[in-house]
């Protein structure tokens, strides 16, 4: 596919960074890969680095103190800025932005590149796909906030609710379309959601994902993080759960399933350690006690009241 790119940003969470590169390397044929890191300090994750080209074939870009302190490279926005004009030196039409901590989980065919291709060409208003998979925690808000447009094979956000409906760090980007709306990247998330929706575009999500973020995972090395929060995490059980490729039974339930057309993570998913939780989390803090649920549900209600 040589319109697409796929675009890695790292830092410091090796062992996060293996599994992702893996992941790629057996789901994603025939699609260039570079991995952008923002000068990881962390001796395994620099052990990783140093197999980009020799093991995996992908290329690497590692920021220098000096590109961060120019504010060239460093940051994940300027990263990702660093990502569109590479694609654009590139010629690349799309691209997919990862982050270390997550991974693809199946196989890419044809088909996705196809429908993600008629998504775009069938909504003006649409500059992003997102590629992964619904949170349970949130399935309500989808049931409001998504409709289902079955032609596309995706569901399109609502964007009277400001709730990063227009913009996500991860998933496939239209280049040429976001060059005529954001332009650029800026600094957050909903600073750049924000900005999306002052153009009036939507975000799809689609309804076969290929990618998510791993769930409870430990926060980065070398993040100052409190003695709080290193307890939350060691209770909510926070460590390295990478996620099972899907097989081809796996996927066609996903593909075809009819009891369910929400495509959440944790109904389609496995994941060794997790196949008792009903729900998961992707995010840090408090929000990992919570969805394990139980004596954990209630020790998280009871600190966001404090």
């Amino acid at each position: 596919m040589n319109t697409w790119h796929i675009f890695v940003f790292s830092f410091n969470r090796g062992i996060f960074l293996q599994n992702c590169l893996d992941s790629i390397k057996q789901c994603c044929l025939d699609i260039d890969v570079t991995v952008i890191d923002d000068n990881s300090d962390d001796d395994k994750t620099n052990e990783i680095l140093s197999t980009v080209e020799s093991k995996y074939g992908f290329e690497l870009i590692k920021a220098s103190k000096a590109d961060i302190q120019e504010k060239r490279l460093g940051g994940l926005y300027g990263n990702m800025n660093t990502a569109l004009n590479v694609a654009k030196m590139k010629g690349k039409k799309y691209v997919v932005f990862i982050q270390d901590d997550m991974q693809f989980v199946r196989q890419l065919y044809q088909s996705d590149f196809d429908i993600v291709e008629k998504i775009f060409d069938d909504f003006d208003d649409i500059q992003q796909v997102q590629s992964c998979f619904l949170k349970n925690l949130q399935v309500e808000h989808y049931k409001s906030h998504l409709s289902h447009i079955k032609n596309n094979n995706c569901f399109v956000s609502d964007n009277d609710v400001d709730d990063l409906s227009a913009f996500s760090d991860v998933g496939i980007f239209c280049v040429p379309r976001f060059e005529q709306n954001n332009g650029v990247f800026i600094a957050g998330e909903r600073e750049n959601n924000r900005k999306a929706l002052q153009y009036n575009v939507r975000l799809a999500h689609l309804e076969r994902p290929f990618m998510m973020w791993l769930p409870y995972g430990t926060s980065y090395q070398s993040k100052k993080i409190n003695l709080k929060h290193k307890i939350i995490e060691a209770v909510a059980q926070c460590g390295f759960y990478p996620i099972k490729i899907m097989d081809d039974c796996e996927y066609n339930n996903l593909a075809y399933h009819a009891e369910q057309k929400h495509p959440i993570a944790e109904y389609f998913l496995k994941v060794d350690g997790l196949s008792n939780y009903s729900t998961w989390s992707f995010s840090a803090g408090v929000i990992n006690l919570y969805a394990r649920g139980g004596l954990r549900r209630k020790i998280a209600t009871f600190l966001w009241k404090i």
